[in-house]
């Protein structure tokens, strides 16, 4: 099922797909782009506009991006618009400490999730993680806009390499 109520009948199928695309310098502190990507999909086809706009403080510490990607599929069984929103933070004390934050929204299946990241690099090959992951489950159709969570996670991890 591609979407809720979309089923591919099973068989071969040939996708061509073409692509444009701008960006702006990397080099500037703020960088916009866009794509489209358009062709067959399955038994149909399959249109993708996408963009972002970032920005990188004039030390590099700070950095903020927003992202859209909107989807518009249309296939013998039916059709589908799919819209995902995203947000990304990068948060650095120093090289060695960085906070990372990406936030996305879908509106297919209404799904709203997070995922936090500190990463603290003690030495070469040897890091240390703090992970939060959390979902919400359609956060937007509460009378009271009430946002309940779906899912949590916390993770510790560790990295160390050895050296004989």
């Amino acid at each position: 099922m591609i979407v809720p109520g979309l089923a591919i009948a099973p068989g071969a199928y040939r996708f061509d797909r073409f692509t444009a695309s701008a960006m702006t310098s990397v080099h500037r502190p703020f960088i916009a782009s866009f794509v489209s990507t358009w062709g067959t999909f399955y038994d149909g086809t399959l249109t993708q506009h996408a963009g972002t706009v970032n920005w990188t403080s004039p030390r590099g510490r700070i950095e903020l991006g927003l992202g859209g990607e909107t989807n518009f599929g249309h296939l013998k069984a039916g059709n589908f618009v799919q819209r995902l929103w995203q947000l990304k933070t990068n948060l650095a004390w120093n090289p060695r400490l960085v906070l990372s934050s990406f936030v996305q929204y879908d509106s297919l299946s209404r799904n709203l999730g997070a995922n936090t990241r500190l990463r603290w690099t003690m030495r070469p090959n040897r890091e240390f993680f703090l992970v939060w992951n959390r979902g919400w489950l359609r956060p937007l159709e509460r009378p009271d806009l009430a946002i309940l969570p779906e899912s949590e996670m916390l993770a510790v991890k560790f990295r160390w390499t050895f050296r004989i």
